[in-house]
């Protein structure tokens, strides 16, 4: 149990890891796309970086939200539903195994054997006649 704490533990730590690592490789890019603005021209439309010039913190703020949710919470949500699944499927072939070994025990002959021995016998029924 400790060894699957300390991996889950670790795992998650990685994760938030990965997590920080990604939004400061974004916040980089957007301090660099500011820095050196970045123009993308489709047919007649143009859009620059410089226009980010304003917002570009919210903008970097909305984009770490995002990734910490699609990077960290997503999947912990995930493995929260699937371990409920398994557990509750466990739980169920738990009662079933426990059922079965109390109904099949060897037990039950051993006490049903003292209930024959030790139990009162009955006083035999009269006899009855038939003419």
């Amino acid at each position: 149990m400790k060894r699957a704490f300390k991996v889950l533990l670790g795992s998650a730590l990685l994760l938030m890891l990965l997590a920080v690592a990604i939004t400061l490789a974004v916040v980089g890019g957007v301090a660099d796309s500011l820095a050196n603005p970045l123009t993308v021209q489709i047919d007649d439309f143009t859009w620059s970086t410089r226009t980010l010039s304003e917002h570009w913190l919210a903008a970097s703020a909305v984009l770490l939200l995002a990734l910490l949710v699609v990077l960290v919470i997503v999947p912990l949500a995930v493995a929260f539903g699937l371990l409920t699944a398994m557990l509750s499927v466990g739980g169920v072939a738990l009662a079933v195994l426990l059922v079965l070994a109390m109904l099949l025990s060897p037990l039950w002959l051993l006490v049903l054997l003292a209930w024959w021995l030790l139990r009162k016998p009955r006083p035999a029924a009269p006899a009855t006649i038939h003419t």
